[in-house]
């Protein structure tokens, strides 16, 4: 978003709300002040109230919330993409896959991305085993706890996001389970985080840098402001394998590398 701004000749104000809607109103109030050609949410849905906030004159559109209602937004249809996540694993070979969620009071993606997971499972006629995290690394371990008290035979765990999935892969090998031979693990956003990990981790990804120019475009037309769905993509990386698999073992010292 910085980037797009600066070549539209524009400076960018950025500033961190953690989500509380006292901070959200004290920065719209500060934008308003300084008569801001646009505002741009992320991951914050547009309620009355901030457009009331803000002023009838100051377009604004929220982005990585796929809000359906038609309001000004540039996201992924994350219930789709967590469907298509669940079915990857599912063609796999997994048939007893854990979830673990993000806040279930995020209505806009973490509600979506269950509803995505419950329907791929309910069509491949596997039992549905879920815990509820909160998007952040923190809940992960905890996550990993609750999914394999409900069922220890679990052979795949999709986390909602990729700092969930890395925690996830770090508490299931301090069990001594090994990512993917024993369980599959698969993360959400291919944020940093998801190269952070070993083995790096597969992962559902949203084309972050994309959504954040085509927000600032969207916004400086202002006439163009209706909801704009863009395409995720699987990335698979050492995080996820078939039930069972064994890795390839090293190749000895001095062996040529494969070439295509």
């Amino acid at each position: 978003m910085e980037e797009e701004a600066r070549e539209r000749v524009y400076a960018a104000m950025v500033g961190r709300t953690g989500a509380k809607s006292a901070y959200i109103a004290g920065y719209l109030r500060t934008l308003r002040t300084y008569r801001a050609a646009g505002v741009i949410l992320i991951s914050a849905v547009i309620t009355p109230e901030t457009r009331q906030l803000l002023g009838p004159n100051v377009p604004i559109i929220s982005v990585a919330i796929s809000d359906k209602s038609g309001s000004p937004s540039v996201a992924i249809d994350d219930e789709q993409a967590a469907y298509d996540a669940t079915r990857h694993l599912l063609r796999l070979g997994h048939r007893r896959i854990g979830l673990l969620t993000g806040d279930p009071a995020s209505v806009y993606v973490a509600q979506p991305r269950k509803r995505g997971y419950l329907r791929a499972m309910t069509e491949a006629c596997c039992t549905p085993v879920t815990a509820t995290g909160s998007f952040f690394y923190e809940s992960g371990a905890n996550g990993v706890d609750e999914l394999l008290q409900q069922d220890a035979g679990l052979t795949a765990i999709f986390a909602m996001s990729d700092e969930m999935g890395a925690a996830v892969v770090n508490e299931l090998q301090r069990r001594g389970l090994r990512v993917p031979e024993d369980v599959s693990v698969l993360g959400f956003d291919n944020t940093s985080t998801s190269l952070h990990v070993n083995p790096p981790l597969s992962t559902m990804a949203q084309p972050l840098e994309e959504m954040g120019r085509m927000a600032v475009k969207k916004l400086l037309r202002s006439r163009d402001l209706g909801p704009k769905i863009m395409p995720h993509r699987l990335i698979e990386r050492g995080s996820t394998a078939p039930p069972g698999s064994t890795p390839p073992s090293p190749a000895p010292p001095g062996t040529p590398e494969p070439t295509s």
